[in-house]
C-alpha cells in the first residue's frame, strides 16, 4: 500500500513539474511575441514617426553579397520625427548622433533597429549582426520569404528551417522562438501521456521514425586563414565567396554532377546518389562542407570533386577534407 501511494505521489509531482515548466515556456513565448510586436510598432516609426519608404533593400552593400545573399538587409527610409511623440529611436548607436529630419536611414529587417544608412552599411561590410541587439542581419529571412511565397500560391508551408537549424513556424508569425517550440513539444508529451499513447522521448522520436536518413552524413569545416597572403587584403567573407563562385563554375563542366538551380545559401550539388553543400559561415572564417551519400565510397567521390575545385585557394585549410578522401 505504501509503495502504491509513493508511486502515485511521485507521478503527481512529475506531472506538476511538467505543468510548471509548460506554463513558464508559454509565458516566455507570450512575452517574446509582445516584445517583438512592441519593438516593431515603436522602433520603425509606425506610431512614432512617418517614414518614406525608398525600396525594400536600398542600394546594394557589396557586389559579392548581392550575388550570394538575395535577401533584405533592411528598408531605406527618410527620418522624420513628429512633435509631441516619444520615440526610442532618437540617435544612431554607431555614430552616437541624433537623427534629424531628412536623414537617410536603414531599418534592419530582422530586428527593426534604425541606423544612419551610411553608418550601418559600413558596419555590415565587416559584420553580419545588428550592433544593438547582436541579432543576425542576414539570418534566415530568405527561408521565411520562400515559405510565405509558397503559402501565397496554395502550397502549404508551415515550417521554415535554415541550414544552421533555426526553425520558424507559420503559426508563431515566423518568429525564431525556441520557447514556443519547446511548449509544443511539452504539449505533445503531455497529450500522449494523458491518452495512454506512451511516455518519454520515444513519443517524439516516433514522429520522425519513418523519415529516411542518408547512410553517410558528414560535416567538414574548412577554415580560412585570415593572415594568409592569398587573401590580398580581402575580408574572409569576400574570399569565401570567391571559393563558392569558383566551385560553381567548376561544377558546370562535370556531367555527373548537377548544381541546384535554386539555392539560397552556398553551392548545393547532386551526384553519385548523394549531394554536397559548401557554404560560408555567417559569423566565422569557416567554409562548412556537408556531404550526404548512400555509401562511403560515393561520399568520397563527392569530396574529391570539391577538393579538386578549391585546391588553388591556398588560404583555405582543406586538411579535414584531405583526410576524409584518403583511401
Amino acid at each position: 500500500m505504501a509503495d502504491t501511494m509513493s508511486f502515485i505521489i511521485m507521478h503527481a509531482l512529475l506531472a506538476l513539474w511538467a505543468l510548471i515548466v509548460a506554463l513558464i515556456m508559454i509565458l516566455m513565448a507570450i512575452l517574446c511575441f509582445r516584445k517583438d510586436s512592441s519593438n516593431r510598432d515603436h522602433e520603425i516609426g509606425v506610431t512614432n514617426y512617418p517614414i518614406a519608404e525608398q525600396g525594400m533593400q536600398g542600394p546594394p552593400l557589396q557586389k559579392h553579397e548581392e550575388a550570394s545573399r538575395p535577401i533584405m538587409f533592411g528598408t531605406v527610409v527618410q527620418y522624420k520625427n513628429e512633435e509631441g511623440t516619444e520615440s526610442r529611436c532618437t540617435e544612431c548607436v554607431i555614430c552616437l548622433e541624433e537623427f534629424k529630419d531628412g536623414d537617410s536611414c536603414r531599418v534592419l529587417t530582422n530586428c527593426d533597429h534604425l541606423y544612419h544608412q551610411l553608418c550601418i552599411d559600413e558596419w555590415l561590410v565587416k559584420n553580419s549582426h545588428c550592433p544593438l541587439c547582436r541579432g543576425s542581419t542576414i539570418g534566415y529571412r530568405n527561408v521565411i520569404d520562400e515559405a510565405i511565397r509558397l503559402n501565397s500560391i496554395g502550397e502549404e508551408s508551415h515550417l521554415a528551417m535554415g541550414t544552421s537549424g533555426h526553425r520558424d513556424l507559420k503559426e508563431n508569425h515566423w518568429l525564431d522562438d525556441g520557447a514556443y517550440l519547446m511548449v509544443k513539444l511539452l504539449n505533445k508529451l503531455a497529450s500522449a501521456r494523458a491518452s495512454g499513447k506512451g511516455v518519454g522521448s520515444k513519443v517524439l522520436t516516433d514522429l520522425v521514425e519513418g523519415l529516411e536518413e542518408p547512410a553517410i552524413a558528414v560535416e567538414l569545416r574548412l577554415k580560412i586563414n585570415q593572415n594568409h597572403p592569398d587573401l590580398k587584403g580581402r575580408s574572409f567573407g569576400k574570399y569565401g565567396e570567391a571559393v563558392l563562385q569558383h566551385l560553381g563554375i567548376s561544377i558546370a563542366s562535370k556531367p555527373k554532377l548537377q548544381k541546384a538551380p535554386v539555392n539560397y545559401e552556398g553551392v548545393r550539388v547532386s551526384g553519385f546518389g548523394g549531394c554536397f553543400l559548401l557554404r560560408l559561415s555567417l559569423h566565422d572564417p569557416v567554409v562548412p562542407l556537408n556531404i550526404e551519400a548512400p555509401s562511403h565510397e560515393d561520399s568520397v567521390k563527392l569530396g574529391l570533386e570539391v577538393a579538386a575545385a578549391v585546391k588553388e585557394f591556398r588560404a583555405l585549410d582543406t586538411s579535414a577534407l584531405d583526410k576524409f578522401v584518403q583511401p
